[in-house]
C-alpha cells in the first residue's frame, strides 16, 4: 500500500502494520539531524495498532524552543522534508511527500517539550492504545465522517473537534491517574 494523502481528498484505511516501521524510520532520521530535540515520537492514529486512519504519519518533536527548529530547515529540505512554518499556533511544522505516490505522507509537529501540545499528542496516542472503547468510538466517528466529507476534507477536522476535545480530556484524566 502506498503512503500519503492527496491534496483535497479525505482518504482513510484500515490499520497497516507498516505504519509502525515508517514512523520509527522517520523518528530515527529526525534524531540524526535535530540534535537539540529533547524527544521525538510517532503519534497520531497511525501509531495506534488497529486504528482506522489517514495513511499519514504524524511525528511529535519536543524542543526547548521553537526557534531551535529553524537551524535544521536547510538540512531537512535536502532530505525531502519541507518546512511549512507555524500553521498550527505554537507549533513549527514540516511535511514529507511519499516518493511513490507524491502525496503528503508525513506531518512533523515541532512543539515545546513540556508544553500542552506535546502532552496532548502523547496522551491521546497512549489512551487510544489502552482503551478499546475509546478507540472503537473514534473509528466509528472517522468512518461516518469519511462517508460525509470524503470530497470535503476541510470540513472533516471541524466535524470531529467536539469529539476530539472530549477524547483529549479523557486522555489527560487517564494519564494523570496512571502516572
Amino acid at each position: 500500500m502506498s503512503l500519503g494523502v492527496p491534496e483535497g481528498k479525505l482518504i482513510m484505511t484500515e490499520y497497516d502494520p507498516a505504519w509502525k516501521k515508517y514512523g520509527q524510520d522517520m523518528v530515527e532520521m529526525l534524531k540524526s539531524v535535530m540534535k537539540k530535540a529533547v524527544d521525538i515520537q510517532h503519534v497520531g492514529s497511525t501509531a495506534v495498532e488497529g486504528m482506522f486512519a489517514k495513511p499519514l504519519i504524524d511525528i511529535a518533536v519536543g524542543v526547548r524552543s521553537l526557534d531551535d527548529v529553524l537551524e535544521y530547515v536547510e538540512e531537512l529540505e535536502t532530505m525531502g522534508i519541507h518546512y511549512s512554518g507555524e500553521i498550527i499556533e505554537g507549533q513549527r511544522e514540516f511535511y514529507r511527500n511519499d516518493p511513490e505516490s507524491g502525496y503528503k505522507a508525513y506531518h512533523i509537529h515541532c512543539v515545546i517539550y513540556d508544553g500542552p501540545e506535546r502532552m496532548r499528542y502523547i496522551a491521546l496516542r497512549d489512551y487510544l492504545r489502552a482503551d478499546n472503547d475509546a478507540r472503537e468510538a473514534y473509528i466509528l466517528l472517522k468512518k461516518a465522517l469519511l462517508l460525509r466529507y470524503k470530497d470535503r476534507p476541510d470540513r472533516y477536522g471541524k466535524a470531529k473537534d467536539v469529539f476530539m476535545g472530549d477524547l483529549a480530556d479523557d486522555a489527560k484524566k487517564w494519564r494523570d491517574g496512571n502516572v
